[in-house]
């Protein structure tokens, strides 16, 4: 189950996007209990830095836990698993492995020598293929693996 955060125009005195301590520590909150977060925003509103002090306080509270970030990209959306590259070490998706195979190779590589939760944090997650949502949706019906999603519109993509 993920948590939706929508944000608002919230801006400091130095013109940088804050997000409410009532936001931050219900998203905290969230990943505690083992559920993960939905950060939702126009284009520039902080989502991202929004992500980044959750990961903060959540890294306070939750020193044990792993922490791990992939951002996908404009090209992403037409290459699959595109968003996954730079976490799958030596698997080669060029190749077009079946789903299962990169989801148990991105879960062993995500959780080895550790038994440890760990937090998969997803920017920019409109622009996600098809193909990395699957995995993704399979990662997080396994123990262990929660997201924080960060995306500027949930209405025409499914985020998993």
């Amino acid at each position: 189950m993920i948590n939706p955060v929508k944000l608002t125009n919230s801006v400091s005195r130095q013109g940088w996007p804050v997000a409410e301590r009532r936001q931050l520590a219900l998203a905290v909150k969230a990943l505690e209990q083992g559920r993960g977060v939905l950060v939702v925003g126009e284009a520039g509103i902080g989502k991202t830095v929004f992500a980044g002090q959750v990961s903060e306080w959540a890294a306070a509270a939750m020193p044990q836990w792993r922490w791990t970030r992939i951002r996908c990209s404009v090209g992403s959306h037409d290459i699959p698993l595109s968003c996954l590259d730079p976490l799958m070490g030596g698997m080669d998706l060029s190749t077009n492995p079946h789903i299962t195979q990169v989801t148990e190779h991105l879960y062993e590589r995500l959780t080895a020598g550790h038994d440890d939760p760990v937090v998969l944090s997803v920017d920019d997650a409109h622009l996600m293929d098809e193909a990395t949502e699957h995995v993704l949706e399979r990662l997080v019906s396994r123990d262990r693996i929660t997201l924080v999603v960060i995306t500027r519109s949930v209405s025409d993509r499914r985020v998993p």
